[in-house]
């Protein structure tokens, strides 16, 4: 951290504040901090803590998601991939959702590390969503600047508040955590 004028800014915040100046607003510097990932294929997120990469992984599934939450007449939807496993549930137990960050999600979180732990102790479901735009799910299928429109932190949030509610009412109505998967 930086200090300014008496107080302290960390580089976060000195860089919206540059990039204010640069583009006009704060959203253009998270939109360009959230289109790293897609201009730098070679860099790769880390994988997920492993114990043994030969441990089976439940199959991948796929969630019919909104497109564009903000408008409410468009009634276009895609497929959002996530994994589920009931390996450790037990009747009335919480369902403990791992959010895909700005890479490919991996289904080797819910075979081994500490949320396979939780879900043990709590007899928990476990369940992995990726983010659109990344890995398999992809809401439209160009990544023209204006289809890029979808991908901000607010269409992502939707996105997980829709999953979680829908599977809520089919088939896991206990109570639900969310973890990891950076800014969501």
């Amino acid at each position: 951290a930086q200090t300014i004028k008496g107080g302290s800014r960390s580089s976060l915040s000195l860089w919206t504040d540059y990039s204010e100046g640069w583009s006009g607003s704060r959203m253009s510097a998270i939109s360009l901090l959230l289109l790293l990932p897609l201009l730098t294929s070679s860099l790769r997120p880390p994988p997920p803590p492993l114990l043994d990469r030969s441990s089976p992984v439940p199959p991948e599934q796929w969630f019919s998601q909104v497109v564009d939450h903000d408008s409410v007449r468009d009634g276009r939807t895609w497929s959002q991939r996530y994994w589920l496993s009931k390996e450790h549930y037990r009747p009335g137990g919480p369902s403990i959702l791992m959010i895909g960050g700005e890479g490919e999600a991996s289904p080797h979180w819910l075979v081994a590390g500490t949320l396979v732990e939780y879900a043990r102790q709590q007899g928990a479901t476990l369940l992995v969503l990726e983010h659109r735009f990344y890995g398999r799910s992809r809401p439209v299928a160009s990544t023209s600047v204006k289809n890029l429109s979808l991908l901000s932190s607010r269409q992502a949030l939707a996105d997980l508040a829709y999953f979680i509610s829908s599977m809520k009412t089919t088939s896991l109505p206990g109570p639900w955590v969310v973890v990891g998967g950076s800014y969501p």
